[in-house]
């Protein structure tokens, strides 16, 4: 390969050490943080359907 084309990829991960870290640290984030809406979003539904059991069973 031409060695221009390698030296002008920003995110080889053969940049800067500080750089490198940053893109690692946005990955986690960027992985984990629908996993945590979609937990939210269960948990909040979980939640509900206990609070409404519970509302229902001192009706009675």
């Amino acid at each position: 390969m031409n060695q221009l084309v390698l030296l002008a990829c920003a995110v080889c991960g053969a940049g800067e050490d500080r750089a490198s870290g940053a893109l690692l640290v946005m990955t986690i984030i960027i992985s984990l943080l629908p996993l945590g809406m979609m937990g939210g979003l269960i948990g909040y539904f979980v939640y509900q359907s206990r609070k409404g059991d519970q509302a229902a069973e001192d009706a009675k």
